[in-house]
């Protein structure tokens, strides 16, 4: 071969991934790519996800959307200090856990979830990576990442459906946008390390922390997983096998759909991930977050929407605990001391929920009035007010010793939730008063 085809051929391995995979103009002008367009190295990566939060909260007004990147910045706060580095000292690698973190969310922003439906480059790229049909060596990358799983089951999305298709799955089937939120996110970090500019090891532990945020499959998840799922879309052909040779995959039901089984973490950033984001779902910021998330599906009143989010959810998010300490227990990827120290931390979490459960169960009191879903929030020793919701009522009354205001009758749901939600950070400031801020007592 003489020297200018070698020339030619280093060239072609050099710089084919950047040919091939969503070139610069198509990827920098994607609103996905806001401050990560453009970097030439894996320090620049970096750089850029210290900041990406705060640029995508900019000029962002959805309050579901930037409560979101809030909780994000949440985790990513508490996880730092002299817990980081315990948590280091046993083989945690933060910067991988803050990239993996900031990916899990982003599918809960609007520009994020065209990803999965609208067609593009960017789209079709994350699509076929996710089916393991992208190049070979992001193929390899996501049989490593699922290498706990029978080899049939090493892909998120099922190979045999093609992009299209899964598009206008997710473009139906809203609810399938929401269940698998953390897949957009991947697809900026798949990105750079098409081109050679992220490092394997690093993309590695990145979906680790990333994938598989919300399970493991018990209390809520379980339910979405088994009852709401199957209830929403079992009977649409289009989406029978759509969980089928992926880590989901669950027993086929009845009628043929075959539901998720929603999986548990990945590595040890993935628990720490998992750990933090359950923990969440007993706290003030949590349950703004999910408030904000969840008000605007039709079916349930505000009041009832905000009594779950109250009752339920910390509960069943317990049973997400014990079998996180479970799996962890069981698990032959971490090692004796990562073991420990995160079983450790699982208790305490454990713990801090049952603090938080214990005061809203004396502060907060849901139950039926005739007919009507009411959700009394005890202010303090002698004031209560009391929150009335239904298709046709909305009711704010106040109640201070044995003195009843009128009740206030509003015709603007929105104001109403608004005053609810209100009223009920308050009172949660006042558990945080009285039992310590939630993540720091967590870890403390």
């Amino acid at each position: 071969m003489t020297l200018l085809k070698h020339r030619l051929v280093v060239l072609l391995f050099l710089f084919l991934p950047r040919l091939l995979y969503a070139g610069p103009d198509d990827y920098d002008s994607h609103l996905t790519s806001k401050g990560l367009a453009s970097l030439k190295e894996q320090a620049e990566i970096d750089t850029a996800y210290s900041l990406r939060l705060d640029n995508l909260l900019e000029n962002r007004t959805d309050k579901s959307e930037t409560t979101s990147i809030d909780h994000q910045k949440e985790i990513l706060r508490d996880v730092q200090g002299r817990v980081k580095l315990e948590l280091e000292s046993i083989g945690f690698s933060y910067p991988a856990f803050k990239r993996g973190v900031i990916d899990s969310d982003l599918g809960k922003l609007k520009e994020f979830k065209e990803l999965l439906y609208v067609k593009s480059k960017k789209s079709d790229q994350l699509l076929s990576f996710l089916k393991g049909a992208g190049s070979e060596k992001s193929k390899a990358v996501l049989k490593k990442v699922l290498d706990r799983y029978p080899s049939q089951k090493r892909y998120v999305l099922n190979p045999s459906i093609t992009n299209d298709k899964l598009r206008v799955i997710f473009k139906k089937h809203i609810v399938l946008q929401h269940y698998l939120h953390e897949l957009p996110g991947i697809a900026d970090s798949l990105h750079y390390y098409e081109l050679g500019i992220l490092a394997e090891e690093e993309f590695i532990k990145e979906l680790k922390t990333n994938l598989f945020h919300n399970g493991p499959h018990a209390g809520f998840w379980k339910f979405f997983s088994e009852q709401t799922l199957p209830a929403m879309i079992g009977s649409d052909k289009l989406v029978k096998t759509f969980f089928l040779n992926t880590p989901y995959e669950g027993e086929k039901m009845k009628g043929g759909f075959v539901p998720p089984s929603y999986p548990g973490p990945l590595s040890l950033e993935g628990y720490i991930h998992v750990a933090f984001d359950r923990l969440s779902q007993g706290t003030r910021g949590g349950v703004s977050k999910i408030f904000e998330e969840i008000r605007k599906f039709k079916g349930q009143s505000d009041v009832e929407k905000m009594s779950s989010l109250l009752f339920d959810n910390p509960r069943s998010t317990q049973e997400q605990i014990s079998m996180l300490i479970d799996l962890a227990t069981e698990d032959l990827n971490l090692n004796d001391q990562q073991r420990t120290k995160l079983i450790q931390l699982l208790e305490k979490i454990r713990k801090r929920l049952r603090s938080y459960i214990s005061f809203v169960t004396e502060n907060i009191e849901f139950k039926i009035e005739g007919q009507l879903p009411v959700l009394k929030i005890r202010k303090n020793e002698k004031e209560t007010v009391v929150f009335k919701s239904s298709a046709k009522l909305l009711s704010i009354t106040k109640v201070s010793g044995a003195s009843v205001s009128e009740p206030r009758i509003l015709d603007d749901a929105l104001v109403f939730g608004d005053e609810l939600k209100e009223e009920i950070m308050n009172i949660l400031k006042k558990e945080e008063a009285l039992n310590g801020a939630p993540f720091l007592e967590a870890i403390e």
